[in-house]
């Protein structure tokens, strides 16, 4: 998606055919037999697609330039669990949140599982030893899980031949996404309630409403602060406020009602993580 990467590779390679493409103009395109690979390639553009939430525009663009059994290889800095789940998502429990209305019927949970999560099947995973710039301890063991976090990991998928409800699919893996970082990084824990709860007393002991702006500096740190500006809480507490008076809402929720009280402001938390 970068051009001046694309012209450095032309340069470096005129033997090839280069080409600059967004993948989420890919997603809905008519697809020929004759333009299907038998690879492609995910140099960490599914991190960065993560990031930017267009992971299944990503893998849905990766499926529809693939004929059936070919490969999509992936290199990600994310852990396997997440990789896996959203790229293939054959584990039952990836799925169980896009058939919630079908929880309790075994054959619809399946079937369901087929069509929101069949594009890909893992194939094989490994660690990649990557070495820093600078001078390396040829010595030591390869760094254990705990000690190395940030570790590439290369995974090849194999193209199934099973079509997917693009619906159904956006819904599994955004809910495999939020699921995942929030078991890792959850917005509110313990610890982070019980200092919340000790903010809001000291500037009501009732636990009261607060103004949009004091709500926004209690709930967040200085760093987070930094990251989500003021009018960035403004726009996902309208959100918030006019999603809990149900849809369609009635009328944009005024400035003068955003306030949140405690209760408030931690269902706010626990939604938005």
């Amino acid at each position: 998606r970068d051009a001046s990467v694309v012209e450095t590779m032309r340069k470096r390679r005129p033997d090839l055919a280069w080409s600059v493409l967004a993948f989420d103009d890919l997603v809905d395109a008519p697809s020929s037999s004759r333009t299907l690979s038998d690879w492609a390639f995910d140099k960490s553009t599914l991190d960065a697609a993560l990031a930017e939430g267009t992971a299944f525009d990503l893998i849905a663009c990766a499926a529809r330039c693939l004929r059936v059994g070919g490969y999509y290889v992936v290199v990600s800095l994310h852990a396997p669990d997440l990789v896996t789940a959203l790229v293939a998502g054959d584990d039952a429990s990836s799925c169980q949140g896009a058939a919630a209305e079908n929880d309790d019927d075994e054959d619809a949970l399946r079937h369901n599982i087929r069509a929101c999560g069949g594009l890909f099947r893992l194939v094989g995973a490994r660690r990649l030893q990557v070495e820093a710039s600078g001078e390396s301890d040829s010595s030591s063991a390869e760094p254990s899980e705990e000690a190395s976090p940030a570790s590439h990991r290369l995974y090849v998928f194999e193209k199934t031949e099973y079509m997917i409800d693009a619906a159904a699919e956006r819904r599994r893996q955004r809910a495999v996404v939020d699921g995942y970082f929030r078991a890792r990084r959850p917005l509110l824990d313990a610890d982070r309630r019980a200092a919340l709860e000790a903010a809001w007393r000291r500037h009501d002991p009732d636990f009261g409403a607060l103004s949009l702006e004091m709500a926004w500096r209690i709930l967040f740190s200085d760093v987070e602060r930094r990251a989500y500006d003021l009018e960035d809480f403004r726009a996902d507490g309208r959100a918030f406020f006019e999603a809990r008076r149900g849809s369609p809402p009635k009328a944009e929720v005024a400035e003068d009602d955003l306030r949140f009280d405690l209760a408030t402001a931690l269902l706010f938390l626990d939604v938005m993580q």
